[in-house]
């Protein structure tokens, strides 16, 4: 963002102690003072909702992985194997999502922070 310079009121030029026009030492003679917009500080609790989010996630991916299991097996019998896939399998996927959710959502605030767009 750019500012309208408070010494040289915009013209780029300052008279010095002996009368004579000199250049700005504040702006260097832009006339305008270029300031960094300030960064939006972190929050601690973006953190939390990232993981409060992420947990949801693997709840919601567990729960439901467990209703469509109990509801199949009204119908299919499974053997041992199978059990042990569908005992460990739901949980699997769950950190598999929040994982995904994640990492997402800390790459998107990395890339936010620092304003850049990747390319």
């Amino acid at each position: 963002m750019n500012y309208l310079c408070d010494c040289c009121q915009g013209t780029g030029y300052v008279y010095d102690r002996d009368g004579h026009l000199d250049i700005c030492s504040k702006c260097y003679g832009l006339g305008y003072v270029i300031v960094e917009q300030e960064k939006k500080p972190e929050s601690p609790t973006d953190d939390r909702k990232i993981r409060r989010n992420g947990l949801y996630i693997l709840l919601i991916i567990f729960a439901s992985s467990w209703a469509l299991i109990l509801f199949f097996s009204n119908y299919v019998t499974y053997n041992i194997y199978e059990y042990f896939l569908w005992i460990f399998g739901p949980y699997y996927l769950g950190l598999m999502g929040n994982l995904l959710y994640v990492r997402h959502k800390r790459r998107r605030k990395e890339k936010d922070a620092s304003g850049t767009d990747g390319h």
